[in-house]
């Protein structure tokens, strides 16, 4: 999809543009300003001869035009970080908001825990078999006191929240991203992390997001959290308590 920014506004403006190859948006983290949303995430490709103007401007948070109605800001008060990627004959950027993105945010926000996932499949391991049937074994036994607490019936189980590889894969991922945004130790126990995440799931707290845009060249997959430091410690409490049954087998 190709976009365009406009240097300044009136007709001595020059515009520059660019391919959108994916962006991401969430409206509790970065609220957007009427049909400007402002991406947690953003990736374009320039031609060398446009990239660094182009660069410039959107660094500047001028407005970037997706399409007729819709457009991005890269508002400068939220201090994105821009990374470049030079190609035979383009350079392809990504901006992003590091408080969300990147694994060590630097310090814990008092506001909650809020981050977003984009993981390539290198990132990600493959699970094989014998983790599934494991992880399967120990999910029934923990459905099973879950539901003994919650009394939810077939609402409190682990299963048929998240496709049990996916959850596998992503929730090293899910584990370090909280651990670096809590005060609270979390159990280096692979299914106990996996238990954490489709937990996170289950009460709509880690969200699939995906954001497409017709014309786009790569829809962009993402995992968003948000939930608050006492929200967190609640469930975390629970979920080690249940983890802790499960792994003994007893009640």
């Amino acid at each position: 999809m190709q976009v365009c920014i406009t240097s300044k506004e009136g007709a001595k403006g020059r515009t520059f543009s660019a391919s959108a190859l994916a962006y991401l948006t969430r409206e509790d983290m970065v609220p957007s300003r009427g049909s400007v949303l402002r991406p947690l995430v953003f990736i374009y490709a320039c031609s060398l001869r446009e990239s660094k103007a182009f660069t410039a401007n959107a660094r500047l948070g001028r407005e970037i035009q997706i399409t007729k109605k819709r457009s991005l800001e890269l508002l400068r008060a939220f201090d994105y970080t821009f990374k470049h990627q030079t190609l035979a004959n383009a350079i392809v950027t990504t901006a992003y908001l590091k408080e969300y993105l990147e694994i060590d945010p630097g310090m814990v926000d008092p506001r909650g825990i809020q981050f977003c996932l984009c993981p390539t499949s290198i990132d990600l391991d493959i699970p094989g078999e014998g983790d599934i049937q494991q992880l399967t074994n120990h999910l029934g036994l923990a459905s099973a006191y879950l539901r003994e607490e919650e009394e939810w019936g077939t609402e409190a189980l682990y299963f048929n929240q998240m496709k049990l590889d996916e959850a596998l894969r992503l929730s090293p991922l899910v584990a370090a991203f909280l651990d670096r945004r809590s005060h609270s130790p979390i159990l280096q126990d692979k299914y106990f992390k996996v238990q954490l995440t489709i937990a996170l799931s289950r009460r709509h707290l880690l969200r699939e997001r995906i954001t497409y845009e017709e014309g786009l060249d790569f829809p962009l997959q993402g995992w968003v959290c948000s939930i608050g430091h006492k929200e967190f410690d609640e469930l975390l409490v629970k979920e080690t308590r249940i983890f802790l049954k499960a792994k003994k087998g007893q009640r």
